[in-house]
């Protein structure tokens, strides 16, 4: 602590940073106009150049080279967009099949009503076509960045630059990279800060518009329409807003309360009445997903992950290069692979002795924490552990498969993070060097077992041709 001191009495960019809330959501939103400005974007759409011209330069690639892994987008989404700009943005685009509504699933433009709730579609009817999808592409990681952002402030009020850095380092996880996941992340985060600002603020028409902010979320969120993301996102955001909710309880004045119910209670009826208009304005499109065998009627049954596989989050970054994920046979591809940097583990037993400590000092459980973790502990059962067929059904969690639960596990593993943090502050525990280093130590050779364990069994993944 003392250390950083020393930097931010030197460093004025750091003065800078942690004294003004809205320093870094500037520099992302001037980075974000700039990009649209000059219709910079990461489409991997290139891959049409080499399939024309070969090896000729593609005078239009920047840096780095398209990726053919990511086919969904530049085979599927990116040409429908196109194709939206010449359809006028009409719902049903007839130049595709027999014609498709681009409202559902699609991600594409449209005049529809619901475009109201795609705010990464909003460019298409006011910027030319070029600025517009630029702004569609980084959008989503801007959203997320803040949301994490305001997310950690929450809990970590004054710790602004930490802010910065965590919500930096959520959007650079492997798992966000590969999937392209923004849209259920920042909705769920983005709905939970709206949710506590709610339950703290006593002016009632900011209580109202922190109610419109938190209704807008919920719909945006269930819009997107994919189960196997909403639902384990549901789960671990609702079992932290529940915690929080129990834990700040006592600071929420009675006369207050059941406005502050009713607020929420309207804000749920008008996103669960928003998407059943939804639903029944596009039912033949919607029936005939749910008639499907993916992604409309999928069942999954539980047990059988690799728990190797979900302990070596911190080998992700080999993953970029095609040879060494070709060798990674855990997964079938790199998003399949992907995950993200999961720190929680490591971190039980400082947090179960700091919650401990705490306890027994002043009998107070924070539930911010042990509601999230027992849903961590649903998760692991359902990944581990065979024949839950009736807690999947209860659960939904049969609608899940293994590799799509990691976007629940990321965001526990960023609540168990900033958690840390904050008991960690909060109980003045202060453990010797001795202590530190050991338990590092531990960690580390951990890490180096799970390593060489991933090294034997996965040949040429590591950088290792034996077995």
């Amino acid at each position: 602590m003392k250390t950083y001191r020393i930097f931010q009495k030197h460093i004025p960019i750091l003065r800078i940073v942690t004294r003004n809330v809205f320093f870094f959501p500037s520099i992302l939103t001037t980075i974000l106009i700039i990009l649209t400005a000059f219709a910079i974007n990461g489409s991997s759409i290139g891959i049409y150049h080499q399939i024309f011209y070969g090896s000729t330069p593609d005078p239009n690639l920047l840096v780095n080279s398209p990726q053919p892994i990511r086919s969904d987008e530049w085979v599927v989404s990116t040409p429908k967009i196109i194709g939206q700009s010449s359809n006028g943005f009409q719902i049903v685009n007839n130049n595709v099949g027999m014609g498709e509504n681009q409202s559902v699933l699609v991600g594409a433009p449209t005049i529809d009503w619901s475009t109201l709730f795609h705010p990464d579609n909003f460019g298409f009817f006011v910027l030319p076509l070029d600025n517009a999808f630029a702004l569609k592409w980084w959008l989503p990681a801007y959203l997320l960045t803040l949301a994490v952002y305001f997310f950690v402030l929450v809990f970590l009020p004054k710790k602004r630059l930490l802010a910065s850095i965590i919500s930096l380092g959520f959007l650079f996880s492997p798992f966000i990279q590969w999937w392209g996941a923004y849209t259920p992340l920042i909705w769920v985060l983005l709905g939970f800060v709206a949710f506590t600002k709610l339950l703290h603020e006593r002016r009632m028409v900011f209580e109202i518009l922190w109610g419109m902010l938190f209704a807008y979320a919920a719909v945006c969120f269930a819009l997107i329409l994919y189960p196997a993301f909403l639902i384990p996102a549901l789960f671990a955001i609702a079992a932290l807003a529940i915690g929080y909710t129990i834990d700040h309880f006592a600071d929420i004045k009675r006369k207050d309360l059941v406005r502050k119910c009713i607020i929420v209670v309207a804000a749920g009826l008008v996103a669960i009445t928003t998407v059943l208009m939804f639903m029944a304005s596009h039912r033949s499109v919607t029936d005939i997903i749910q008639g499907t065998v993916y992604p409309g009627h999928r069942v999954v049954t539980s047990g059988g992950s690799s728990l190797p596989h979900l302990l070596a989050s911190q080998t992700g970054g080999l993953l970029q290069g095609d040879s060494k994920a070709a060798a990674y046979k855990f997964s079938p591809n790199q998003s399949e692979a992907s995950s993200f940097m999961l720190i929680f583990p490591y971190l039980l037993v400082p947090l179960a002795y700091i919650s401990w400590a705490g306890f027994k000092k002043n009998r107070h459980i924070a539930y911010s924490l042990l509601l999230p973790l027992a849903v961590g502990v649903l998760f692991m059962a359902w990944l581990f552990v065979p024949g839950l067929d009736l807690l999947g059904k209860i659960t939904l969690l049969s609608n899940v498969p293994p590799e799509r639960i990691i976007i629940g596990l990321g965001i526990l593993n960023l609540i168990c993070i900033v958690m840390f943090i904050k008991l960690y502050e909060e109980s003045r525990w202060r453990p010797k060097h001795a202590s530190i280093a050991i338990y590092s130590l531990l960690v580390l050779i951990v890490l180096l077992c799970i390593n060489f364990y991933i090294a034997i069994k996965l040949p040429g993944y590591m950088g290792f041709e034996w077995a």
